[in-house]
Parts: C-alpha cells; sequence; structure tokens
C-alpha cells in the first residue's frame, strides 16, 4: 500500500510540474517578456535548432498553416542580426503588443544599428503566442 501511494505522488508531482511549465506564472507582461525575448534568443542562434525552437512560440493556428520548414520566410535577415531585447510589453485582455529592438549589420554598410520591432502576442487556451498574419 506504501508504494502504491509513493506512485500516486510522484505521478502528482509530475503532473503539477508539467502545468507549471505550460501555465507560467506572473503578471501578462511579464509571462510575454520572458516568451518573446526567449524566441528572440532561439532566432538568434542562426541555425536549424534554433529556428524550430522559435516556431514553437508561434500560435497553434499559425503552426496549423505553415509547417516548420517554411517558418524561414516569416524571419528573413535573421542571420543579420547581433542581438535583440525586449523593450517594453503592454496588454489588454488576451492581447499583449511588445516592442523589440533589434540590432543587426547589413553587409553593405558594415556599421550595426537599431530598430525597434511591434509584435502581438494573443492568449489562446491559456498560453502566450506570438500572432504572425
Amino acid at each position: 500500500m506504501k508504494i502504491g501511494n509513493l506512485l500516486v505522488s510522484a505521478f502528482l508531482m509530475a503532473g503539477l510540474t508539467a502545468c507549471a511549465t505550460l501555465f507560467e506564472s506572473g503578471t501578462p507582461e511579464e509571462i510575454v517578456t520572458k516568451r518573446a525575448q526567449a524566441r528572440m534568443d532561439a532566432l538568434l542562434q542562426k541555425d536549424v535548432d534554433g529556428l524550430k525552437e522559435a516556431y514553437k512560440y508561434n500560435s497553434p493556428a499559425f503552426r496549423e498553416h505553415t509547417s516548420a520548414n517554411e517558418y524561414h520566410r516569416y524571419v528573413a535577415g535573421r542571420t543579420m542580426w547581433n542581438f535583440a531585447r525586449v523593450k517594453s510589453v503592454s496588454c489588454k485582455e488576451d492581447v499583449c503588443d511588445a516592442v523589440v529592438e533589434i540590432n543587426y549589420t547589413l553587409p553593405q554598410i558594415k556599421h550595426p544599428m537599431s530598430s525597434p520591432f511591434e509584435q502581438r502576442w494573443i492568449k489562446v487556451d491559456g498560453q502566450w503566442w506570438i500572432y504572425n498574419k
């Protein structure tokens, strides 16, 4: 009987850990800031693994219609990026707008430049996803 209780406890702990990973805690602004930065960090890897990791942050609807292999079209130019950081996030209900500063170097100019880019994040089934048209 004690072994059965131990197994049940182990399964419950594993389930709670999985839920905590799926549904992050914090304000919407904190969660989206963390997810947006993680996505940008993945894109900065400039390889297939980074692209696949960044792809996971797209909404389920986007992933339903766009494969991981096709995703590179949406993030063209990332090989010129030097760094990226989330500057701000503002949220209303299930929509957040993030401003990400991307520092990049164009081959023909060879001088680093920075530009802000806006991202929209949406909450679907309790999780925040980047929204792509």
